[in-house]
C-alpha cells in the first residue's frame, strides 16, 4: 500500500538522486503538481498527481512522459520550446509515488504576460499564427505508433464526447435543469458539426489542452516561445485546439492569425462555431458530472463555469447553480 505524500519533498529528493540538481521550486496547476530543480548548467521538473490514486497517477505521469517521447522525435521541426524526456519513476522503484521527469521550458505563460493589460489585435493575430504553427506541426506526428495506457473510466469527464452525448438525456432527473437544456441545445451543434461522430474526425494528434496556461513566452514579450503540459495528447480534430479563439482572452484576430496558417498549407480552416464548440462541449461535461454526483465545484472551476455558462445561456437562473454547488 502506498502512501500519498503531503507534498512534493520526498520525490524531489529521489529525483535529484537519479537526475541531480541543487534547489527547486514549487509550481503547478490544478490537477498535478510540479517541481522545478535547478542546477549548474539546466533545469528540468518532476512532475505528478497527489489528488489521484497510486495507479492513476503512474498512468498519468506515463502517458505525459510517452507522449514527449513521441514529440521527441519531431523536435528540430517545432516552431517552439517543447520539453525532453528525462525518464518515468514509477512508485514500486522508489517506494513513495510516481513521477515523471522531463526538461524545463523557460518563460511565462500567457495568462502572466495578460494580466496588466490586454493584447493589442497584432499581438492577437501573431500568437494565432504560432498557435497555427503548432497545429500543423502536431499534424506531421505519427498518430500509428503513439499508444498511451487508456485510463478505464475516462479520468476526466470531457475525453470521449461520443460517449457522454449519449447518456445526456439520462441526467434530467439528478442534474440541474438548466444544464440539460444547455446540453441538449450544444448536441445538437455537436450533431450539426460531426454528423459520423467526433471519433471520425479524429485523423490526427493533437495537444489536447493548448490553452493560455500551457503557452509560454518570454517575460515581457508575448511572443510565443514554447509550449507544456502535453498530459492529454491524443487523436483528434484540430478544431478542438482552438477553444482559446472563442473567448475574450484571444477572439477573432487570433482566429484569423490561425486560418492564414493553415490555408497557406492547404489545410482546412477553423469557424467560430467549432472552436466555440469546444470550449462549450467540456464546459457542459465538467459541469453535468459534478451535478449528477452532487459535488461542489472548486473555487477555479465554478467561477470559470459560471461565467461562460452566464455569456451562452443568459436567461437561466446561474445564480441558484452558482450557490448550490460552489464550495466556497
Amino acid at each position: 500500500m502506498y502512501e500519498r505524500p503531503q507534498d512534493m519533498t520526498p520525490l524531489v529528493e529521489d529525483a535529484r538522486q537519479r537526475f541531480g540538481g541543487d534547489s527547486w521550486d514549487i509550481t503547478g496547476g490544478q490537477f498535478s503538481s510540479v517541481a522545478i530543480i535547478h542546477g549548474a548548467a539546466s533545469s528540468y521538473i518532476v512532475k505528478t498527481s497527489l489528488s489521484l490514486d497510486v495507479e492513476s497517477a503512474y498512468d498519468q505521469a506515463l502517458t505525459e512522459h510517452m507522449a514527449i517521447e513521441h514529440i521527441d522525435q519531431k523536435r528540430s521541426d517545432c516552431p517552439v520550446d517543447i520539453p525532453q524526456p528525462l525518464g518515468i519513476v514509477s512508485h514500486e522503484e522508489n517506494g513513495a509515488w510516481p513521477y515523471m521527469a522531463a526538461t524545463y521550458v523557460p518563460g511565462e505563460s500567457l495568462d502572466s504576460e495578460h494580466s496588466d493589460k490586454p493584447f493589442t489585435s497584432e499581438e492577437r493575430m501573431q500568437i494565432g499564427i504560432k498557435m497555427g504553427e503548432i497545429m500543423l506541426w502536431m499534424q506531421t506526428l505519427d498518430i500509428d505508433t503513439f499508444r498511451p495506457p487508456r485510463r478505464e473510466p475516462p479520468s476526466y469527464p470531457w475525453e470521449n464526447w461520443d460517449d457522454w452525448f449519449a447518456i445526456f438525456a439520462q441526467f434530467d432527473d439528478r442534474c440541474f435543469p438548466a444544464l440539460c437544456r444547455a446540453a441538449a441545445t450544444t448536441q445538437k451543434q455537436y450533431q450539426a458539426l460531426y454528423p459520423n461522430g467526433m471519433l471520425a474526425a479524429a485523423g490526427q494528434l493533437i495537444h489536447g489542452d493548448l490553452n493560455r496556461f500551457n503557452l509560454l513566452s518570454t517575460p515581457g514579450s508575448r511572443e510565443v516561445t514554447g509550449a507544456i503540459d502535453f498530459a492529454f495528447m491524443r487523436a483528434g480534430d484540430t478544431a478542438q485546439e482552438g477553444r482559446l479563439f472563442t473567448t475574450p482572452f484571444l477572439g477573432s484576430e487570433a482566429l484569423s492569425g490561425c486560418n492564414a496558417v493553415l490555408r497557406h498549407h492547404g489545410i482546412p480552416t477553423l469557424t467560430m462555431e467549432q472552436t466555440d464548440f469546444w470550449l462549450k462541449g467540456p464546459i457542459l461535461s465538467i459541469a453535468l458530472h459534478h451535478t449528477q454526483n452532487k459535488s461542489a465545484f472548486t473555487s477555479f472551476y465554478i467561477h470559470s463555469i459560471e461565467e461562460v455558462l452566464r455569456r451562452w445561456y443568459p436567461e437561466e437562473d446561474w445564480d441558484r447553480f452558482y450557490r448550490e454547488y460552489s464550495a466556497e
